[in-house]
């Protein structure tokens, strides 16, 4: 959410997805100034903003938030993924930011999740949902674009692919690192003995020694690529044959789906492209290369056209400009690109 009222990609925002991003936004304990004068403009704006955001905030401070979370979504417990939990050794600070978001983390959930019940009549898009959740309480998070590289209070680092997520966990000498979304790569420092890393996906656990590697997580799927060192690669979910684990060296990868099923691949360097700034692919289907490029555009690639999906393509293209990669591989495929906006493509 910008402070003119706009998503996170450009596009300018419905008046209930604007005031549910500042209520969430305002909670904040570092809300800048420049921030607060933004909002007040934005309410001052048009009634409806007003509107959108008096029925948001008195959601937020219902006694019925709660009871209708309830209803909508029992499991509201955190999952052993998405709780911090401290293992052996010092915890992180208090003032790590897990210490003071996860009261408005669990009230945004609820929000987010009752707000169909309590305001049926709101369609809430769970893409925006989840954009949100990401945009607002990731430790870490890229824009459209970004790569960024992290440092790791024990020396290791996470270089973040565009519009990609992680937080951070357990302690500073075994710590674990929960991939929203998008894709890192990690360069571990050595472990002591008795101590690890772990990288946790909704699909897979992978839990390393010393190496580097990537984990890319995208629509019920993780893709693990070991380019030095050893990573032992688990399925969150069991399947009928038990919870499988692969033992991964250099060169070799594997596939976790959200049902449990953990395949071995052979990755390539094309796998680690993005670390340079690049999409290189050979011999891929067209569909596939579009959503991988879709990471790095500021909106929303559109491939209208299942027999353009098929089509097996070769490349590598600098990622500074998505756009014209997207008419460059439609040249080669004798597709058309329509330009409904500066933040939608369509493919046919």
């Amino acid at each position: 959410m910008t402070t003119d009222g706009r998503a996170r990609d450009g596009v300018p925002a419905s008046p209930r997805e604007a005031a549910l991003s500042w209520v969430i936004r305002l909670r904040a304990p570092d809300v800048p100034a420049h921030e607060r004068r933004a909002f007040q403009a934005w309410l001052a704006e048009a009634p409806e903003h007003r509107s959108a955001h008096d029925q948001v905030q008195a959601l937020w401070d219902s006694d019925a938030l709660i009871q209708a979370a309830r209803q909508t979504a029992p499991w509201m417990a955190p999952s052993p993924m998405s709780m911090p939990s401290p293992g052996k050794g010092e915890a992180f600070p208090k003032n790590h930011p897990h210490s003071h978001r996860w009261a408005n983390m669990a009230a945004a959930a609820l929000l987010c999740l009752a707000s169909g019940l309590l305001l049926p009549d709101w369609d809430w898009g769970g893409d925006w949902v989840q954009g949100q959740w990401v945009q607002a309480f990731a430790d870490h998070a890229t824009a459209v674009g970004e790569r960024r590289k992290v440092a790791l209070p024990d020396g290791s680092t996470v270089t973040l692919d565009s519009d990609s997520a992680f937080d951070l966990a357990g302690t500073s000498q075994d710590p674990r690192v929960m991939l929203r979304r998008g894709a890192a790569y990690f360069e571990v420092t050595p472990r002591a003995p008795g101590h690890g890393f772990t990288v946790e996906t909704p699909e897979a656990k992978i839990t390393v020694v010393g190496t580097r590697f990537s984990v890319e997580t995208d629509n019920g799927h993780t893709q693990v690529a070991v380019r030095h060192g050893t990573v032992e690669t688990r399925a969150q979910r069991g399947t009928e044959s038990g919870i499988r684990m692969e033992r991964l060296t250099l060169g070799q990868g594997a596939s976790v789906t959200a049902e449990g099923q953990l395949t071995r691949i052979i990755p390539s360097e094309d796998d680690f492209a993005w670390l340079d700034g690049r999409l290189t692919f050979h011999d891929q289907p067209f569909g596939v290369v579009l959503a991988e490029l879709d990471r790095s555009f500021p909106g929303v690639i559109l491939l209208a056209n299942d027999r353009l999906a098929g089509i097996k393509i070769s490349g590598s293209y600098r990622l500074d400009d998505p756009e014209n990669i997207v008419r460059s591989l439609a040249r080669i495929t004798l597709a058309t690109v329509t330009g409904i906006s500066p933040y939608l493509l369509i493919v046919h």
